[in-house]
């Protein structure tokens, strides 16, 4: 009967034409529900005998699923600037699904006062204006800052936002960036620039690309 059916369409172009068509239909209806996997996690195939070993790991350690935030701004060393990143390190904190935020507002600094050793985060509270000198200093001295939460000019911030593990299942990448893109845009008008690195960003682009 198939056969009989393919001989009769190809005889008749029109009806070769609208089979077509209504081929393209028929399976065009499931497109709205696609999924596009990005993630390198995916690549890790069930039967992998290290998927268990990774799994392991990230349930013991915590997860590997980080994105750093950079921000920049001539006048970030000012008090209201530095006020305005404090209130984008709580926003992002308060953000479904994020495990924790480390930027200078938490992360403690150690270091030698008067022959102790003290402790405690820079930016916690936020310094007057005649103590944001020192905090600079002591962002740049600190070996462990420098590329990793303050730019070697001192002039950007950095903020670490730590999202479940992508290969446990229990959080999407495309809606995590889309959260993060909600909180962040109401902050790319207070300082001059906010770049977005990390596995969320870059699945969310990949997805992006393959669907367009």
């Amino acid at each position: 009967i198939m056969v009989r059916f393919f001989h009769l369409v190809i005889k008749h172009p029109v009806l070769c034409i609208l089979s077509l068509l209504a081929i393209t239909a028929f399976f065009g209806m499931a497109l709205p529900s696609m999924k596009v996997d990005t993630s390198i996690q995916s690549l890790i195939s069930d039967d992998d005998p290290h998927r268990d070993k990774y799994i392991q790991f990230v349930k013991t350690f915590g997860s590997d699923r980080t994105t750093m935030i950079l921000v920049e701004d001539e006048k970030l060393w000012t008090e209201e600037k530095l006020r305005d990143f404090e209130a984008l390190h709580f926003d992002l904190e308060d953000m479904q699904h994020v495990i924790k935020v480390e930027s200078l507002i938490n992360v403690s600094d150690v270091h030698d006062l008067d022959g102790d050793i003290s402790s405690g985060a820079l930016l916690d509270p936020i310094p007057f204006k005649d103590e944001i000198p020192d905090k600079i200093a002591a962002a740049l001295k600190n070996p462990l800052f420098p590329g990793q939460f303050i730019t070697p000019d001192g002039k950007g911030l950095v903020l670490m936002v730590t999202t479940p593990s992508y290969i446990l299942d229990s959080v999407d990448d495309l809606e995590v960036d889309h959260l993060m893109n909600e909180i962040l845009s109401s902050y790319r008008e207070v300082f001059s620039d906010i770049t977005v690195i990390g596995g969320a960003r870059l699945n969310t682009e990949t997805y992006d690309l393959l669907v367009e």
